[in-house]
């Protein structure tokens, strides 16, 4: 498969050889288009921001420890037919440790457990805080990490002709504004390696894309010169007159 545009740490599988015949348009993701999600039927992340546990009822959102203060939120990309969850975790240093740092990225939920654990932090115990249904906590995370999506979003993406779409929320993201980002890079950044390794993601990419995607058909030509239709049927100057030696 050739892949037009953008890079990706797939990228590297090219390799080990390719099928000309197919082809994968990609855009970077500052040029990419985006659909906003009320547009989409894909399931967006359930919360902006998830919520830590508490003895009460509040929503507690941040969590502080060894003066870094941690934020999580749920991403989501559906990649090759296949959706993944993932969690965000973003940091701020106070005191001796200042401000904005690296972002971390988890793609299973047993590493992310052992992040939380790590930092003496843990998800909202089910039945606590609001927006119970919708909210991820210690019962659900499993199954937003491990959910690989519906046949009806499947069935959307491929009448879209889409292989790869990227949530894109924040905390200060309203629902108005929240997109997908569609068939772009970027994958590298958020660390989805971690979840996909090169190989099989350009494989995985390389089947969606030949035997999943209907494949666009030839343009049809339309002929309107007349001698081409009449050499296309067959005929020269003489198939409507009389030849010369046929009158003498």
């Amino acid at each position: 498969m050739r892949i037009l545009g953008g890079h990706d740490y797939y990228d590297t599988a090219l390799a080990f050889g390719r099928d000309e015949t197919l082809v994968f348009v990609r855009a970077a993701a500052t040029k990419a288009r985006t659909i906003k999600e009320m547009e989409a039927p894909l399931r967006p992340p359930p919360e902006r921001t998830v919520t830590f546990g508490s003895h009460d009822f509040m929503r507690n959102t941040t969590h502080l420890h060894d003066d870094v203060e941690y934020m999580v939120y749920p991403r989501v990309v559906w990649f090759a037919g296949r959706r993944h969850g993932g969690m965000q975790v973003t940091r701020y240093g106070r005191g001796w440790k200042q401000g904005a740092m690296s972002d971390l990225w988890f793609w299973d939920v047993e590493r992310f457990n052992e992040f939380l654990s790590s930092i003496g932090a843990s998800l909202r115990e089910p039945g606590k805080g609001r927006d119970i249904d919708a909210s991820i906590n210690t019962a659900s995370v499993g199954a937003f990490f491990m959910d690989a999506g519906r046949d009806a979003e499947v069935s959307w993406l491929v009448d879209q002709r889409i292989s790869i779409a990227i949530s894109e929320t924040d905390r200060w993201t309203n629902s108005e504004e929240a997109a997908w980002r569609i068939d772009s890079d970027g994958l590298k950044a958020i660390h989805f390696q971690r979840r996909v390794t090169p190989y099989d993601a350009f494989q995985l990419l390389s089947q969606w894309v030949g035997g999943v995607l209907p494949r666009a058909g030839s343009e049809m030509v339309v002929i309107r010169d007349e001698k081409t239709m009449l050499n296309k049927h067959g005929m020269d100057k003489w198939s409507f007159r009389t030849p010369p030696s046929a009158s003498t």
